[in-house]
This record gives structure tokens, sequence and C-alpha cells, in this order.
């Protein structure tokens, strides 16, 4: 008797959005540029996912942590990259610790940014004038 196969499990955008924590919004955009595939649709229009979809979201995550456009990112997967070379630094070694950052300051919740002269902004005590002397 012939084996058979298993059919391979297909995810719906829900379970994709909870495993990798992208919205739908984003999963269909991927999808729209052609970063991501749909292995096929149910008859009510939902988009269903192969497994490989998964590691297809990781290494657009990495790219795009790397610097990469989307753009970009879809050449290196679709395996040709004309505007890239190999002596492009961003394909090479490690990812980048997300702890040195970009150079910006974490700000904490509705804290507002400082004043692009360098002064920071400061509300006037209740005590003093419009020029800052004590009443």
């Amino acid at each position: 008797m012939a084996r058979r196969r298993l059919p391979e499990k297909l995810y719906r955008i829900g379970e994709v959005m909870d495993f990798t924590g992208l919205s739908r919004q984003t999963l269909h955009f991927y999808a729209t540029i052609g970063l991501i595939s749909e292995k096929q649709r149910t008859p009510s229009g939902y988009r269903l996912f192969p497994p490989s979809v998964f590691a297809s979201l990781e290494r657009i995550r990495k790219l795009k942590k790397k610097g990469f456009t989307l753009r970009e990112i879809r050449e290196i997967l679709e395996g040709h990259a004309p505007r890239l070379t190999t002596a492009d630094t961003r394909l090479q070694g490690p990812l980048r610790s997300t702890r040195q950052g970009s150079g910006k300051t974490k700000r904490k919740p509705g804290q507002k940014a400082p004043k692009p002269d360098g002064e920071t902004a400061r509300k006037p005590d209740r005590n003093t004038d419009k020029d800052g002397d004590v009443s």
C-alpha cells in the first residue's frame, strides 16, 4: 500500500499575526509587494500561508534591522540584488545590538523631546514674574 503524505499545515493570517507580532496590514502589504506569498485562499477569501512564511518574515526582520529598504529586501529574497554589491557592509557580520541604537535618546511616555538649540523647556515657578524674578 502506498504511503500518503499528510497535508501541509497552512496558517491563517491571524495565526501568522499571533506568532510574529506583525499587524494584518503589514502582512497584507508584504504579500502585495511580493516579500511573502500566500499558498492559497479559503472559499471565503482568507489568505493561507505555508510554514515557510515564518522563516521569510524572520529574514525580512533581520534585513530591515540592518537598514535595508523593502525594495532591497525583495531583491535579496528573489536572489538578485543588482543595486547591491558583495561589499555592502550591511550583508556582512552579525546584527548590531539594539542596545547600541541609532544614537537617539529614549524618552519616557509623555516626555517631550529637547528643543533643537539644546535649551530645555521649563515651566515658570508660580511665584515668578515673566522675567523669572521671585515675587
